[in-house]
């Protein structure tokens, strides 16, 4: 949050006060209220520790929609619009567009869905494996495909209900005539089962610490637990 937001906002709000010279608010208020417009969105970080405990990843918060930075910058255009005496317009102008470099920058580097609430696409594509073939000792050729979102056949199910990781998207993918260019092969043709062998290698590390760290706030949650419990009315 601080080490690129922080300095993006500042240096939007900085760049900011040359055009915005003439309004009639203090200079050092319209930096502080683009710097905190760039770090806002990610205070959902509280929320997301203490309260949802990492159930849902953050930037599906409300907090990391571009459609409410949107909202924000369009009503204090507005507000400006019909006065522009006022303090207050001008802040939130500031502020919104330090929100909506925050989610452009998010966007570069993770997810974020542009269209949230409307449309909740978590993904521009899926690599999925599938047989392209016989080899000459009868056994099935296996290929990497990659398949974009909006393909037609393709279809991302409902999220399972998992217990452990909430924070981490797992679909159940459905394919029904779905056809795809033979450019969107990825890799060697027939090194698809390989590839994602070598993805489940370098997976197993990580997967070990998540279970490991589940199991761990299991047993803390049923010490505190056994601690509480009243019985027998004692």
């Amino acid at each position: 949050m601080l080490i690129a937001h922080l300095p993006s906002g500042y240096i939007l709000s900085s760049y900011m006060l040359s055009p915005l010279r003439r309004t009639p608010v203090r200079p050092v208020w319209l930096l502080i209220a683009g710097t905190l417009g760039g770090i806002f969105p990610d205070f959902d970080m509280l929320y997301f520790f203490f309260v949802d405990h990492g159930m849902v990843h953050h930037h599906r918060y409300a907090t990391h929609w571009p459609l409410l930075w949107l909202c924000l910058l369009s009503g204090a255009l507005g507000w400006l619009a019909l006065c522009r005496r006022l303090a207050a317009p001008w802040l939130l102008l500031m502020f919104s567009l330090g929100g909506l470099l925050h989610v452009v920058l998010d966007s570069l580097a993770g997810d974020v869905w542009w269209f949230a609430p409307f449309v909740d696409q978590r993904y521009s594509l899926v690599t999925v494996t599938a047989r392209t073939g016989t080899r000459e000792d009868g056994r099935p050729e296996i290929s990497a495909i990659m398949v974009p979102s909006g393909t037609p056949g393709f279809t991302a199910e409902k999220a399972y209900d998992k217990l452990g990781w909430h924070a981490s998207d797992t679909h159940p993918l459905s394919f029904e005539d779905c056809h795809v260019p033979a450019d969107h092969l990825l890799g060697q043709q027939g090194r698809g089962y390989a590839q994602f062998l070598a993805t489940l290698d370098d997976g197993r590390v990580a997967i070990s610490a998540l279970s490991v760290g589940c199991i761990q706030a299991c047993l803390d949650m049923a010490v505190e637990y056994a601690g509480e419990r009243q019985t027998f009315g004692g």
